[in-house]
């Protein structure tokens, strides 16, 4: 009953403070609709492959099994067609989330109820935003450019030294290869400002119009140069070689800047764009209560979730709150497969406007801390200019940057294994709190972690991967199946089907070029049952299953 009144209650201050969607018509507001079955055609799996990036599908693969899963096909267009002809906007989709968002009316959103395929229907989340806490302009005077440092780092040494991003540079990493991916309000300055002159940009999206440009605010411009500015003698990031890929999912410019459904399809994007971590400085819990903060309950939080068991982790600002009445993280820095960061001041002191725990569950929140009070930012409206900027929206991509060395040094680190490493090896990992959490991030220590580990069984490390393996599909078949491999150099590849006793009971070779292909599992004239299906190239091998079902 109470988590009713809520939703009316939401409902019904949504509809007081949000526009009608049209002049004199009734008022809309956004709503989550969860279906019961999905699109799982062959078409649904090809369709699937193909939105994925080949960095997506190797990591899938590694840590799921498969390139593609039930968590990339859509609804079944039936039930897509049935939400249409109720009159609603659709806004967004989510393929894990199995669920569109749309703008109803209360009359709407009882036809949508009522739908066959139909599961729940839910308010979408919003958020007035996160503000940056304020920095005094006399704090600003007192931390003049030329006073900082006079080294390749420039105005950056401080916030890097901090967590010992420049050691890690020293000792060969700066992010080469690694992709994040960010989730902001908008990135200007990027071809105007010298120091994303060498940016190492993949690939753009703007959730709100589902186009490329993303040229819509600055926070992320800021956010971004934490990690990835390179203007050698002023200014170098934390991993300022790293891949990125930035999503749109905030509106800088509506009363409600922040809309989960926004943030979920970003992540979604981000994820299939080959990112293999995110960074997102946005917080939700205007329309949620501290109850409701428990790692389980908000949509993002849940979505984040899913992307940590797809290999890809994400890292979260805790949020600028800590000195509000409303003092606690929201999601989905909440949940316990995300990385929530704080912040502290250039002399290692907590601050205050870190939002904090303990979550309604008992967990301590934020998990680790970085520089986030009086941190240099690239200044977008300069070509060569930077400016001072405080709250975890710049301490949580320190972080991501460190992060991202630490796969630098091993690709197949999980989200798990990351946030091990950061804790463990933070500067109050034995006594944690809900200040800072295990304490402020140190990269020497946690890369030291991640090498001694990988010494153990260097051999088994060492082996350059000839192909990258996706998935079978479809799979189970009962007939035919196609499988799905990169090779990264023109070579030949030999697949071998095994039963389940280890007898091989198919072998089939090929001279490909390099690049995507799609080979034929060998499955003609065999019975029902699973086989292993080994994939080798240039003394390499990898494994998938296979299912026939006749």
């Amino acid at each position: 009953m109470k988590k009713m009144l809520r939703f009316a209650l939401i409902v019904a201050l949504m509809t007081s403070l949000i526009p009608c969607a049209f002049a004199g018509g009734p008022a809309t507001y956004p709503v989550w609709v969860f279906f019961d079955q999905r699109d799982t055609s062959e078409k649904a799996f090809v369709d699937a492959f193909k939105r994925a990036d080949v960095k997506a599908e190797a990591r899938r693969s590694r840590v799921e099994g498969n390139a593609v899963s039930q968590l990339d096909l859509d609804p079944p267009q039936a039930l897509l067609d049935r939400v249409r002809a109720t009159g609603v906007h659709l806004r967004t989709q989510s393929r894990w989330l199995n669920a569109v968002s749309v703008d109803a009316t209360p009359a709407q959103e009882q036809v949508l109820r009522s739908l066959d395929g139909v599961r729940e229907v839910r308010a979408v989340a919003r958020s007035r935003g996160m503000s940056d806490p304020e920095v005094p302009e006399e704090t600003r005077l007192d931390r003049a450019v030329d006073d900082i440092d006079t080294s390749a780092y420039g105005v950056a040494w401080e916030q890097g030294n901090i967590i010992r991003a420049p050691e890690l540079h020293d000792m060969g990493y700066s992010g080469e290869g690694v992709r994040l991916g960010f989730l902001d309000s908008g990135w200007i300055g990027l071809d105007t400002h010298v120091a994303f002159n060498s940016l190492n940009l993949i690939a753009t999206y703007n959730t709100h119009d589902s186009t490329s440009n993303v040229a819509t605010g600055s926070h992320g411009s800021k956010t971004l140069s934490v990690v990835a500015a390179h203007d050698r003698n002023n200014f170098i990031g934390v991993a300022p070689d790293v891949e990125v890929v930035l999503a749109r999912t905030e509106d800088s410019t509506a009363e409600y800047p922040a809309e989960e459904d926004y943030w979920v399809a970003g992540l979604e994007w981000v994820e299939a764009n080959g990112a293999d971590l995110v960074s997102s400085s946005l917080s939700y819990k205007d329309w949620y209560e501290f109850e409701d903060l428990d790692g389980n309950t908000g949509v993002t939080t849940i979505a984040a979730d899913m992307a940590a068991a797809r290999g890809l982790l994400v890292i979260n600002s805790a949020g600028n709150a800590g000195a509000s009445q409303n003092y606690w993280v929201g999601a989905p820095a909440d949940g316990d497969s995300v990385l929530s960061i704080g912040a502290v001041s250039g002399d290692a002191s907590p601050v205050g406007f870190t939002s904090h725990g303990p979550t309604v569950d008992g967990r301590i929140k934020p998990d680790v801390s970085a520089m986030g009070s009086m941190v240099y930012l690239v200044d977008h409206e300069s070509t060569d200019e930077y400016s001072l900027g405080s709250g975890t929206s710049y301490s949580c991509p320190a972080v991501a940057g460190v992060a991202c060395l630490l796969l630098q040094a091993n690709p197949e680190l999980t989200p798990f294994e990351m946030i091990t490493y950061l804790k463990n090896t933070a500067s109050q990992a034995d006594n944690p709190d809900n200040e800072i959490g295990w304490g402020i991030v140190d990269g020497v220590a946690a890369m030291n972690a991640v090498l001694a580990d990988l010494a153990v069984n260097p051999e088994e490390r060492d082996v350059p991967a000839a192909f990258q393996l996706g998935g079978v599909f479809p799979n189970p078949t009962n007939a035919a199946a196609v499988l799905n491999l990169s090779l990264n150099n023109s070579g030949s590849v030999q697949l071998a089907l095994y039963d389940l006793l280890g007898r091989q009971v198919a072998i089939k070779s090929h001279t490909l070029s390099a690049g995507k292909q799609q080979l034929a599992v060998p499955l003609h004239g065999l019975p029902s049952g699973t086989y292993l299906l080994e994939v080798k190239s240039e003394g390499t091998s990898q494994t998938r299953r296979v299912t026939l079902l006749k």
